[in-house]
């Protein structure tokens, strides 16, 4: 992208330059969408004047850093290298070997012992001495160093949503391949990711790796300024930071002690609705979900694995499988809370719905959601659009994020007028939804769910 090539006050600049010349007789020769677009900047500016400012959309996200690495340099009369290290300790190490591997120089004389001492540093002072000079032009340097990421601002959406299938298929066919040459090994760059694999003669290895940084704003970074990936091998899930599954505990602890009080509130009451921790029953204390005693001092109330809600990553993934199959369920004791709460069933080799102290022991074929576990991964604003849809389904002044989400789900699909489903809500950021959002019959479940519940 072009903005990639301009400080973020320049592009601010650049922006009012266009709103400035909206209304000019230069503008009027520019495309259509162009145009447009200048005339959007040219209302935002007046109405900012105002005091009206719209809602922002995108944010900007500063450098990252770059990564630290160790640099030592070894220079001898005959030779002199740099090389990296990860750490200094590693360094530091090499440094040792090269010094044992020429002892000779050194040991024997003064207060040098024959062999080195088998301590590195020990060893690497007493070849060099104390000023570093005690070997005729020989020396060392070592020194920290960062590399790998470009020092520049990014422009991130905050109104993120994936591609759907139309606009990922288009992504997908837009792949390029770039064949190896002498700058660097074979890569292939899709939505601005570069995935490169090659042989590591170095290593021993076959190497696949995933750069980010040139990622696609519009369609695959996150507002954090991340991208969601799944890495697979075979068929084994390695690496997983989707939308798809509530975030693993190292987040959560990474977010509560990054909190201050009212926000640590906020992130432990919602950790409990998603299920990842649970409330104690005595004294409401938010405790890790892996834990079944209070963490409170004075307290240690004691809860079953039963009673504390499951994660709804499960759930979710069985919600949006066209068949609402639940394909990972976890263990044997997740399973049955599942099948206790009425979330899933089973059924028997006649067809029929088991009851669920039978389902594991005698059940055939997969577990199936249930209206009650797809409403139970809903947020409040998802169960009040559910709740909410007319007769024919349709849902009414619904937030386009809460039908978003839904879609994912597939509790809801987009209609066009004549009733034709349609990948997405038709909204090119001009004009407004195009398309109204109708239950599916896994959404019409849900609602039903609610009805039959006391």
């Amino acid at each position: 992208m072009l903005a990639e090539r301009f400080r973020p006050s320049e592009i601010e600049s650049l922006v009012r330059i266009a709103g400035a010349l909206a209304h000019s007789p230069a503008a009027a020769e520019l495309p259509s969408p162009y145009r447009e677009l200048a005339q959007r900047v040219h209302a935002e500016i007046v109405a900012e004047a105002g005091g009206r400012r719209s809602p922002a959309v995108s944010a900007i996200l500063a450098p990252r850093p770059g990564e630290q690495v160790w640099m030592l340099r070894i220079w001898t009369r005959h030779e002199d290298s740099t090389a990296p290290y990860a750490t200094e300790g590693a360094a530091l190490a090499e440094l040792a070997t090269h010094v044992r591997s020429n002892w000779a120089n050194v040991g024997g004389q003064g207060d040098v012992p024959d062999e080195p001492p088998a301590n590195d540093a020990e060893a690497i002072d007493l070849y060099y001495g104390t000023d570093g000079n005690a070997v005729p032009d020989q020396g060392f340097e070592l020194y920290a160093e960062e590399i790998g990421r470009p020092h520049r601002s990014r422009i991130v959406p905050l109104n993120f949503a994936f591609p759907d299938a139309v606009t990922a298929d288009g992504l997908n066919r837009g792949a390029v391949f770039y064949a190896a040459d002498d700058d660097g090994p074979s890569c292939i760059e899709v939505a601005g990711v570069l995935v490169f694999g090659y042989v590591d003669a170095e290593d021993g290895v076959v190497r696949v790796s995933v750069h980010l940084d040139s990622a696609d704003p519009e369609h695959v970074v996150r507002p954090d300024g991340t991208v969601p990936l799944r890495i697979v091998v075979e068929d084994t899930v390695v690496f997983d930071d989707s939308n798809h599954f509530a975030p693993n505990p190292t987040v959560l602890e990474q977010l509560l002690d990054a909190a201050d009080p009212v926000q640590g509130a906020m992130i432990r009451m919602a950790a409990v609705s998603a299920g990842l921790m649970w409330s104690c029953p005595d004294c409401q204390r938010p405790n890790p979900r892996a834990t079944e005693r209070c963490e409170r001092p004075g307290c240690g109330r004691k809860v079953k694995a039963a009673e504390i809600a499951p994660a709804p990553k499960h759930l979710r993934a069985a919600c949006a499988h066209p068949s609402g199959h639940l394909t990972p369920h976890g263990s044997r004791t997740t399973l049955q809370v599942y099948l206790d709460d009425g979330l899933v069933y089973r059924v028997d080799s006649d067809g029929y719905r088991l009851p669920a102290e039978l389902a594991q022991a005698q059940g055939v074929g997969p577990y199936v959601i249930t209206g009650a576990g797809r409403r139970a991964i809903l947020n409040d604003s998802q169960l009040a659009a559910v709740d909410s849809a007319d007769e024919d389904g349709a849902l009414r002044d619904v937030s386009w994020p809460t039908a978003a989400a839904l879609a994912r789900l597939a509790l809801v699909e987009y209609r066009d007028g004549d009733g034709a489903p349609q990948p997405t809500d038709g909204d090119d950021g001009r004009t407004g939804p195009k398309h109204r959002p109708f239950l599916t019959p896994a959404g019409v479940d849900a609602a039903r769910a609610a009805k039959s519940q006391p």
